[in-house]
């Protein structure tokens, strides 16, 4: 980097695993210094921003900006799968910041989205829109599901973050119905988020085994990976149920945001499958949600973006100073 380098606000994107930081400058928002936290190895945000500063070397910056996994519109902030919790003056005092933003973590991912290239997202079904002046539904499984909405009106953008994550799911045909009952007598609400996340792809698994006569656990990666490598049936019956509602959950999303621009799917769990996603019944969902729509949703792209660090990329274009007289009157 430019030796002239001089970072102007700390970067933070914080989920319920991992706590990603970064430092960007006004000259160039691009996210640099980039390192991963274990959030599990902190007892809170402040203790995991000293750890990120002493381990690059870096005094702390006048400003940051944090993108939480959660809701963030009350003065205290309580993430939504992770312990931590914080109040935003007691954090920026006791961290000596001049400013401190907080914004929802799919409001970067969805500012990231904003900002990627053409070779950082792949296309599944549908057609590439003819411009950027649609709504884009931005939506991700991961440790919860998460989703945002983008408008753009050629190079200005707007997102509004949502809890999209925490509605509910319900099954297209019998086997996702009797699925669906297993879960319910486990207590557990059939949400995006309890279904379509790590964990849920763990209960899924357990799910489909229990209903074969025999309950089984692996974690979501050894699903994941005895899935794809074609070695237990399981795996591969809880993956591709895992791609089907998750189609249903895409077409849900684009037809209740008007996401003629295209769904974004964002996130670390889906890139890890793209072929399997790609031969699965995801797409198949998607398009046949119901008969009146068809058409309507078979023009509509799903683009699975592969860019690394996207919300820390969206966390640093929200922050950047020539963004910010637009976001406070849209606010």
């Amino acid at each position: 980097m430019p030796m002239s380098w001089r970072p102007d606000r700390l970067l933070a994107d914080i989920g319920g695993t991992n706590a990603r930081f970064a430092l960007a400058s006004a000259a160039d928002p691009t996210p640099r210094k980039t390192a991963v936290l274990a959030t599990s190895a902190y007892p809170d945000i402040g203790s995991a921003v000293r750890a990120y500063l002493s381990q690059v070397n870096t005094e702390l910056p006048p400003r940051m900006c944090a993108a939480i996994a959660g809701p963030v519109n009350s003065e205290t902030v309580q993430m939504t799968n992770n312990r931590w919790s914080f109040c935003r003056d007691e954090l920026r005092a006791g961290l000596g910041l001049e400013n401190l933003t907080v914004i929802n973590d799919f409001e970067a991912m969805a500012w990231g989205v904003a900002g990627i290239r053409a070779d950082e997202r792949i296309r599944i079904g549908g057609q590439h829109p003819a411009s950027n002046d649609h709504s884009r539904a931005v939506i991700g499984p991961g440790t919860g599901f998460g989703t945002a909405l983008l408008l753009s009106w050629g190079s200005e953008h707007r997102v509004i973050a949502t809890e999209g994550g925490h509605a509910s799911l319900a099954p297209a045909n019998a086997r996702e119905l009797a699925v669906t009952e297993w879960l319910m007598q486990q207590d557990i609400f059939c949400s995006r988020e309890a279904v379509l996340s790590g964990v849920g792809l763990e209960w899924l698994y357990r799910a489909v085994s229990a209903l074969r006569g025999r309950e089984m656990r692996l974690s979501a990666p050894e699903i994941q990976q005895r899935a794809v490598a074609n070695q237990e049936h399981f795996a591969r019956e809880a993956l591709d149920l895992f791609c089907s509602l998750l189609g249903t959950a895409a077409a849900d999303q684009a037809l209740c945001s008007g996401a003629l621009g295209g769904v974004y799917i964002v996130g670390g769990i889906v890139p890890r499958f793209i072929p399997f996603l790609q031969s699965s019944r995801f797409r198949q969902r998607f398009d046949s949600q119901q008969r009146a729509m068809r058409d309507y949703l078979r023009s509509i792209p799903v683009y699975i973006v592969t860019a690394d660090n996207l919300g820390l990329r969206g966390a640093a274009l929200r922050s950047h100073p020539a963004n910010q007289g637009n976001l406070r009157a849209f606010r």
